[in-house]
Parts: C-alpha cells; sequence; structure tokens
C-alpha cells in the first residue's frame, strides 16, 4: 500500500511543527520572545500546526479501521484537545510543545503498521514453476552481474518476468543490465 498525497502533507506539516517547537524551546533561552520575528514565526507555525493536526486526523480516518489508527486517533486527538484546552487558558502545560513530536510519532507508527511502503511479492505467472538455478563457475560479485546472469539463464522470459524472478521493477532490471555491461566492459 502506497503513502498517499493527503499522508505525505500531513507527515511534512507535523514534521515541520515539531521541528519548529524544537526551535522554539532551544530560542526561548537566548531570545525575548516579544521579539517581532518570534511572534511571527510562532504565528506561521501555529497555523503549520494548526493544519497538521487537522490532515493527520484525516488521514487516519481515510485509511480505514484498523488499531493502529484507533491508538494513533486517540493520541492525536487527545493531545489537539489538550492544545485547546491551553489555548483557551483552561490549563498551561509547557510540555505541550512536544505535541507535533508525539503525533508525528503516533502517525509514522499507524503508518508503519498498516503497512504503507511495503512491497508486495511479485506473483508468479499461473502454471509457471521457478525452478531456475544459476550455474556459473564464479559466482557473481554485484546484484547487476547476478541479475545478467539470471537473465542468460531465462532466454525466453521478457525483462519483466525476470524483473519479477528477481523481485525488483522491469525498470530497475534494465539499470541493473547496463551497470553488469559496464561492469563487464571495465573488466575486460
Amino acid at each position: 500500500m502506497e503513502i498517499t498525497r493527503l499522508e505525505k502533507a500531513a507527515l511534512i506539516t507535523t514534521g515541520a511543527g515539531a521541528a519548529f517547537m524544537t526551535l522554539l524551546w532551544n530560542l526561548a533561552v537566548q531570545v525575548d520572545s516579544a521579539n517581532g520575528w518570534i511572534v511571527g514565526l510562532r504565528i506561521l507555525f501555529a497555523l503549520v500546526s494548526f493544519a497538521a493536526f487537522d490532515l493527520v486526523l484525516l488521514s487516519i480516518v481515510l485509511r480505514g479501521l484498523s488499531i493502529s489508527g484507533i491508538c494513533a486517533l486517540i493520541v492525536v486527538s487527545g493531545l489537539s484537545g489538550a492544545i485547546g484546552l491551553e489555548v483557551a487558558g483552561v490549563v498551561e502545560w509547557k510540555a505541550l510543545h512536544a505535541a507535533p513530536a508525539l503525533a508525528l510519532a503516533a502517525f509514522g507508527a499507524h503508518l508503519m503498521f498498516s503497512g504503507v511502503g511495503r512491497v508486495a511479492p511479485a506473483a508468479e505467472p499461473p502454471g509457471t514453476v521457478n525452478n531456475t538455478q544459476i550455474n556459473v563457475g564464479v559466482l557473481p560479485r554485484t546484484f547487476a552481474q547476478f541479475a545478467a546472469a539470471r537473465a542468460a539463464e531465462m532466454p525466453d522470459a521478457t525483462p519483466a518476468q525476470i524483473a519479477a524472478a528477481l523481485g525488483t521493477s522491469q525498470q530497475s532490471f534494465e539499470r541493473l543490465i547496463e551497470r553488469a555491461a559496464i561492469i563487464t566492459t571495465q573488466e575486460e
């Protein structure tokens, strides 16, 4: 399952909010927080963080029901509610500077547990038994040479079939064959 544009936007904005909070925490020791450019940065990143939490919540809901999604939803919505209480002046929790980092961690864990970025194994064509064995005197030193040797043992296969047997994309396989040719030329 691939990461969506919405999820990328949520990750980027939440990461920016977390980085800003770290920067703000470091600068608070050294710079007057009433300084004009600090106030401007606070407003800018408050807007980024506001958008980030909404994007994260929306991304979690749109990905569908899962245990990791429920956990991330509880963490992020709880943080969002706590920030709302602080903004309203009901509570004063200095630790909420860590909220974007916690939201980023919860959302990142949710994406990892839901299988984002995992590559599905290449399916064998129906009725095909893959019992090809590389029989060479010397084992190939690089993956590119291995790919070329495998291709030589599958003369009737298309590049897409060889790529599937190697567990890679056709484009990656073709680049490997080009590299193998360059390596072979250099060794001669």
